[in-house]
């Protein structure tokens, strides 16, 4: 316009642009957009529409540059603060998209989108608490916003505090959110709430004939998660393999979009059972391999390229076991990367200082994994803990790369036909374990972790610190109370009955009344010695190795013993850890260890010489330092292994090569 012909007012032409850009007119919306700012630069809500207009036309990063030019002259803003942060976090710039929305929120403190869209930005860096309290000032803002509310919620059950997400997802009539009886029986499940989760899902499955079959097969297979007898256990296994049969016979097509949240994965206490999982983990493949196409992967890399899939929870065993192998592997020979989400990828850095791991970033929805993962033509994908959550257990049967490995992470099979080796060791497997597994069995001919040495407790504590009398013989149990199989009960009953100076210790877990159950099983098997039972609550891992070290015996649990961490934790410590191998390789950890370092002392062959065992080491204090200094001595043999590393390296290597040569 002229300065003679200044032309309608500004606020004018602003308002014809919004209608031109709701009818689809993207250019006549931008031509007047940009005479709107030649007229009045600054104008900030002609720059907040231009931007809008230029990334619905595909050119993001100059919507982006008009904002940042913007706010060059006018960094107080908030709106244009507010939208630059939201193009910054779809860029996965999520450090600046935090700065940008805390920004926009001081500028505006009543601003309750700003507050808003912070919280999603920390919940995807994982930084929970903080997203929580950015949540709660949303809602002190707009009380009545329902998706604040649920996203409150499924922070504060990420968080682990499942009694004020079920309060909050309550508040939310169902109505207004069709998945809010199944996230509150997620909530229900995780708290041992059974009764109230199957209820939740059964309510879910009524108001949802789009994925309600899934529902249903997840109420049907909920699991107590400590078994009140091996009676139980037996029911359990029994209802469960029916409810999938009855599945069986009406299979319906899965929404992939909502597959991430259904709970219909395989419960994990099935392999606490001490039973053979692979006819029913076989029986859930058939089921979800009818139900799921998986895709045509191919691979594009001269480079063999591997990527290591962890998944939301499982990172702090990732990296202690295998994180700083997978940094040690040559990247001459192999491509390999992290695929987990973007709060994983900062969970584990600060896991793993200074880490040379390459991360690639996946999405909740499965199916947008699978496509990614495809997409980027990874040789093999190794799955860390394959079939403890729904993203570990579901993704491979899309089938996102040519090789599926899973690993000893988790030590069940996944009876999936798309995965095609499972790896352990030699030391670990019976002579019968091949038949364990739908998979290939791969054995090492060491222990496949790289662990390192744990280090010392800064602080030493006493065992009064802890409420032990110095006289009293203390047998620790370190194990996961879901793992104390009822066949346990009578072997920690006569340990007490046989040493009356004994205490036994052991670690609740993290919902208070998953532990009550196990204590209220103790009642009633051993009413005459469960005074001497104590449950220490969690700990720090420093208070841990403490506790660890002032034991006299660490007592494996039967059927599912302990894994890398526990057992290689107790080692690094020196305390004598008592064993009786199971059948499956999930309990033959200890043995395997104990093997290694020549001391078969400990590892007995039937109740009666767990019981002995356990009460002579305690009792003898010679016996018990002589141990000490044989596992102390002999140490060096568990940790920091450069031998796992070469087999596993050779592994990706040749089992690639083979693949690509078509000889698998």
């Amino acid at each position: 316009m002229s300065a003679q012909d200044p032309g309608p007012p500004i606020s004018e032409r602003v308002q014809r642009a919004a209608k031109l850009l709701g009818a689809g007119d993207l250019a006549g919306a931008e031509a007047l957009l940009r005479e709107v700012l030649s007229d009045e630069p600054g104008h900030s809500g002609a720059v907040q529409m231009l931007a809008a207009v230029l990334d619905r036309s595909g050119r993001t990063a100059d919507a982006e540059s008009i904002l940042r030019y913007h706010l060059a002259a006018r960094p107080d803003d908030a709106v244009a603060q507010f939208n630059l942060g939201e193009f910054c976090r779809a860029a996965g710039k999520l450090d600046e998209a935090v700065e940008r929305f805390r920004h926009a929120a001081q500028l505006a403190p009543l601003f309750a989108e700003a507050h808003y869209s912070l919280a999603g930005a920390l919940v995807a860096q994982g930084q929970l608490q903080a997203a929580i309290e950015a949540y709660r000032k949303c809602l002190e803002l707009r009380p009545d916003w329902i998706a604040v509310r649920l996203s409150l919620a499924d922070a504060l059950a990420q968080l682990g505090d499942y009694t004020a997400a079920i309060e909050h997802y309550k508040l939310v009539p169902s109505a207004d959110a069709s998945d809010v009886d199944r996230a509150l029986g997620h909530a229900y499940q995780a708290q041992g709430r059974i009764a109230e989760a199957r209820a939740a899902y059964e309510r879910h499955a009524r108001g949802n004939s789009r994925d309600g079959w899934l529902a249903v097969l997840g109420a049907e297979c909920l699991c107590e998660p400590v078994a009140p007898d091996a009676a139980a256990i037996d029911a359990t296994y029994d209802r469960i393999a029916a409810a999938v049969d009855q599945a069986l016979k009406h299979v319906c097509p899965i929404d992939p979009a909502t597959l991430h949240a259904s709970a219909a994965e395989p419960p994990m206490a099935l392999t606490y059972y001490g039973t053979d999982v692979l006819p029913i983990m076989s029986q859930y493949a058939q089921l979800f391999a009818g139900a799921i196409s998986p895709g045509d992967p191919k691979s594009g890399q001269k480079k063999p390229r591997v990527g290591v899939v962890v998944t939301p929870g499982h990172e702090g065993v990732f990296a202690r076991c295998l994180g700083r192998l997978f940094e040690r592997i040559s990247r001459q020979r192999l491509d390999s990367q992290i695929v987990c989400s973007r709060a994983s990828e900062q969970a584990l850095r600060q896991m793993l200082p200074g880490t040379s791991l390459e991360f690639f970033t996946i999405s909740p929805r499965i199916d947008e994994t699978a496509a990614r993962i495809r997409a980027a033509q990874f040789d093999l994908l190794y799955y860390w803990e394959c079939g403890t959550d729904a993203i570990n257990y579901f993704l491979p049967y899309f089938k996102p790369a040519p090789l599926q490995v899973a690993s000893w992470g988790w030590p069940a099979t996944t009876g999936n036909p798309h995965v095609s080796h499972y790896c352990s060791a030699q030391l670990l497997e019976p002579s019968d374990g091949a038949t364990h597994y739908s998979e290939r069995l791969v054995q090492f001919g060491h222990l496949p972790t790289w662990y390192e040495r744990p280090s010392m407790p800064h602080v030493v504590q006493t065992r009064a610190d802890f409420g032990f009398g110095d006289r009293e013989h203390l047998y620790l149990c370190i194990q996961n109370v879901r793992k104390y199989h009822p066949d346990f009960d009578p072997l920690l009953a006569e340990i007490l009955r046989r040493d009356s100076l004994a205490r036994l210790a052991i670690i609740g877990d993290a919902q208070p009344a998953i532990t009550e159950a196990l204590v209220a099983r103790f009642r009633a098997a051993m009413p005459d010695v469960c005074e001497r039972v104590q449950v220490l609550p969690r700990m720090s891992r420093d208070v841990y190795m403490s506790v660890l070290g002032l034991a006299d015996v660490v007592l494996d649990t039967l059927h599912y013993g302990g894994g890398a961490n526990t057992v290689l934790d107790a080692c690094a410590v020196g305390t004598p850890i008592v064993t009786l191998p199971g059948r499956f390789q999930r309990g033959r950890w200890t043995q395997a260890v104990f093997r290694m370092l020549g001391i078969s002392e400990m590892i007995v062959a039937n109740p009666s010489e767990y019981v002995q065992s356990a009460v002579e080491v305690a009792s003898n204090s010679d016996l018990c330092q002589s141990l000490r200094d044989r596992i102390l001595a002999q140490g060096e043999l568990l940790f920091e292994s450069q031998r796992t590393v070469v087999e596993h390296e050779e592994f990706f290597v040749r089992t690639i090569e083979d693949a690509r040569a078509g000889r698998l």
